[in-house]
């Protein structure tokens, strides 16, 4: 694996990764190496079958998953071999190109790749010793001194307890306000009575023969 620095600005940090394929390629014979023992393919007994025919079935799965390896731990070296404090996630970019990354799940190119990290800046502590510091400071004059303690004395008036002889004042009642007087309205006057009166009706007349 070579890595190249090609950027340091700032807190910015980026490299170029070139992984060969020979290397890629031994991972991958390792890799099914390790699961021919689990392996149940028809015509074969448990644990017999050639790594390079499951190269043919499962060769391009298993080179992406240990592109996927190899990416993580080259960068996990790089950062802790310079020593970096990571103030984000990397970022990396591999190829895209259709062509780049079938060639390269084939087995047939190097993995190239680059990766971009944020790191913390280095913080060093100063010497206490020579920290200076300035105490503030407030006048208090005597009357303002007189002041606040008349205040609280004020505030914490002693209440003393009557003796057990002693009778104790008539509480006097609250004075009830009064109401305004209520204003009784007036009857409304009766009719007068009419000057016309019924005349008593003449006793009837008899008719003379």
């Amino acid at each position: 694996m070579q890595v190249t620095e090609t950027l340091s600005e700032g807190l910015k940090r980026e490299f170029k990764v070139v992984v060969p394929a020979a290397e890629l390629d031994a991972k991958v014979n390792a890799r099914l190496d390790e699961i021919k023992d689990r392996v149940r393919i028809n015509g074969f007994r448990p644990g017999k079958v050639p790594v390079a025919h499951l190269k043919r079935l499962y060769g391009r799965s298993t080179m992406a998953e240990v592109i996927e390896t190899t990416v993580r731990d080259a960068n996990n070296q790089i950062v802790s071999e310079r020593g970096f404090k990571l103030a984000s996630d990397p970022k990396v970019t591999l190829p895209t190109e259709q062509g780049a990354v079938e060639k390269l799940i084939a087995g047939e190119s190097d993995l190239d790749y680059t990766v971009a990290v944020e790191i913390v800046p280095p913080i060093a502590l100063a010497d206490f010793k020579t920290i200076k510091l300035t105490k503030l400071t407030a006048e208090v004059t005597d009357a303002e001194v007189e002041e606040g303690i008349a205040r609280i004395a004020e505030q914490s008036k002693p209440y003393t307890a009557k003796a057990a002889g002693e009778k104790a004042s008539p509480t006097r009642r609250r004075p009830r306000a009064r109401r305004p007087p209520r204003t009784i309205a007036s009857p409304s006057p009766m009719p007068e009575p009419s000057t016309a009166r019924r005349s008593r009706a003449a006793p009837a007349t008899m008719p003379s023969c």
